[in-house]
């Protein structure tokens, strides 16, 4: 088994492809199991940060729809993802490309949320994996948390906020991030209440709730890619569940 090395507080640079350094540098991912995806897009020949843009809002889309806890939406935003042309710039990383690929087509393949959520959170850490080896560290636009405040709303920003901080922290990957969201994700749970309001049972809620809060002190403590991504794929069941039940799904 390959040793898992610490991410490092990294630099937010402008995305750019550049030489490969060398491989033992790259953490480990989790092994894949996929089957085999269909026939690889031929590279598109358009520019690198235009190409970048959209795959990562394509994989944002699988993301959005899996959160929302549709189904249907997550299958067709990772076939579409599946299927999405790579640029002629990154044919050198064809191999990273096709397991991105190969996750995509699993999700799409996927029958349930409880199926999916592992690989959606596989697929950001497999692009922050691809930007560590290519040395292409990729930057958000930084966005200043929510106002904090008692209001069950307001929390449920924060909590929104958090989430997509983990999002970016695997995805850039950005140590800055992913610590940011898991300060606030710890410091700011949404109370039971709001969920009961919502038609759950507030033991149930509490529950619920308790769990994530596991997840997030956790998040705060962990700095290997591969637990990072277990445990975000472990706090995306917990927010889809939530919303499922609470009628909070879009």
């Amino acid at each position: 088994m390959r040793q898992q090395i610490p991410l490092a507080v990294l630099a937010a640079v402008t995305l750019v492809a550049c030489n490969t350094p060398e491989k033992e540098s790259a953490p480990a991912l989790p092994p894949s199991h996929a089957p085999a995806a269909p026939a690889r897009p031929a590279p598109i020949d358009g520019g690198l940060k235009a190409h970048m843009r959209d795959h990562f809002e394509s994989i944002r889309s699988v993301k959005q729809a899996v959160v929302s806890g549709d189904v249907n939406a997550t299958k067709r935003a990772a076939a579409a993802l599946a299927n999405h042309q790579s640029a002629q710039d990154l044919e050198k990383y064809s191999e990273e490309i096709e397991s991105i690929r190969l996750t995509a087509s699993r999700i799409a393949e996927g029958e349930s949320l409880g199926a999916m959520v592992g690989d959606v959170a596989l697929l950001a850490s497999q692009c922050g994996h691809c930007h560590l080896i290519t040395s292409s560290i990729t930057s958000f636009e930084w966005t200043e948390a929510p106002v904090r405040n008692d209001t069950g709303s307001q929390r449920m920003q924060r909590h929104q906020w958090a989430m997509e901080r983990l999002w970016e922290g695997l995805v850039g990957p950005s140590q800055q991030s992913w610590q940011a969201g898991a300060a606030v994700l710890a410091a700011d749970p949404v109370p039971a209440s709001m969920l009961a309001l919502r038609g759950m049972p507030e033991d149930v809620a509490a529950a619920k709730l308790a769990t994530l809060q596991e997840l997030a002190a956790k998040a705060q403590s962990i700095n290997l890619l591969a637990e990072r991504t277990e445990l975000y794929g472990e706090l995306l069941v917990t927010c889809s569940g939530c919303h499922i039940e609470a009628g909070l799904a879009e």
